[in-house]
């Protein structure tokens, strides 16, 4: 298991709070951060994170294919719905939508299998939808979160989370970014 090292925010600010990656900031904007230190862009992996919300109408998820803040697809909880969207171009498109009641303050377990222009979105364990899209073939992998400018934040920001873990074949060992049990210090130097 190799541990990731460097994250870069591409907007938004995540921060290591009591041991998790937690959404600090408040934007009207995606806050996408992904794993800044791989050699490759990668197009076909397996991703799992564990999340949480923490303030009504916040939207978090795994970010993939990240190429800046205009290019990326995202697998995410978004406004009472599970929602696979594209970012093309600076363009935002809802590309599949399951309606899913908010649950605050309760890990919620979001996981993509990426293979070609095919993503079998997961959620809480559940294949939820099998989607195509193929504007974007590699890149990145990372956070997606939205908390919308104004919304008031508590001490582990909007959203956060934990367990993010990157596997498939090519890939350099299994990536992942696990706090349990580490001191906010050890994840801080993780971070950078």
């Amino acid at each position: 298991m190799r541990i990731r090292k460097k994250w870069t925010d591409l907007a938004g600010t995540l921060e290591i709070r009591d041991g998790m990656m937690c959404s600090v900031s408040a934007a009207d904007g995606p806050l996408v951060s992904f794993i800044a230190d791989w050699e490759d862009d990668w197009s076909d992996y397996n991703i799992k994170v564990k999340a949480q919300g923490l303030v009504a109408d916040a939207d978090w998820g795994i970010a993939f294919r990240v190429q800046d803040a205009q290019n990326h697809y995202s697998w995410q909880f978004c406004n009472g719905s599970l929602m696979f969207i594209s970012y093309v171009g600076g363009a935002r498109t809802e590309n599949a939508v399951k309606g899913q009641g908010e649950v605050l303050n309760e890990w919620q377990d979001f996981e993509v299998n990426v293979e070609g222009d095919t993503f079998d979105l997961y959620w809480n364990g559940d294949l939820i939808k099998t989607v195509s899209h193929n504007a974007l073939e590699a890149g990145k992998v990372g956070l997606f979160n939205w908390i919308n400018g104004g919304t008031a934040l508590g001490e582990n920001g909007g959203i956060t989370f934990d367990d993010f873990i990157v596997e498939g074949e090519g890939i350099p060992g299994k990536l992942a970014v696990d706090s349990r049990g580490k001191l906010a210090s050890t994840w801080a130097g993780i971070k950078k």
